[in-house]
């Protein structure tokens, strides 16, 4: 690879990564403000709205996310570099720095998703799995020694 190409390549990558980031922003907030706030009054709710409300979130999150990567993925490099490096460029700016832009704010997301599991999976989980020793010293059990 030739000095003017890394050169290009790396002034790509940042002019790229710094796109793929404010649109991943914009995205993430826009879902923030769509979205109830993981919160008391959220706990409170039905089963049926909780699950509701989350898999609608991850729904349009996972088609705004695949849609927009492919309207992004469909431009061309802004300086010019080979086809090979066009390719490495748009899969390290696209999935790293955009997938982290749009998660930087699903906080409520993740908080109701742990919240979900904690409240409904896990018991049965506890049930099913040895929740006591490590796998690494060979220590499961169902009860605490």
């Amino acid at each position: 690879m030739k000095s003017r190409e890394i050169f290009n390549l790396s002034l790509d990558a940042v002019i790229l990564s710094l796109i793929y980031t404010a649109v991943g922003i914009i995205m993430s907030f826009a879902l923030y403000y769509l979205f109830d706030q993981f919160n008391d009054e959220w706990r409170k709710r039905s089963l049926f709205f909780q699950v509701v409300d989350v898999t609608v979130e991850i729904s349009i999150l996972a088609l705004s996310c695949f849609w927009t990567s492919i309207f992004i993925s469909n431009r061309r490099a802004i300086f010019t570099v080979s086809a090979r490096s066009e390719t490495l460029l748009d899969n390290y700016s696209s999935t790293l720095f955009f997938l982290f832009a749009v998660f930087v704010f699903m906080d409520d997301l993740t908080h109701k998703l742990q919240y979900l599991h904690h409240q409904n999976l896990a018991p049965i989980f506890d049930k099913i799995f040895p929740k006591y020793g490590s796998i690494i010293d060979l220590s499961l059990s169902y009860n605490k020694k």
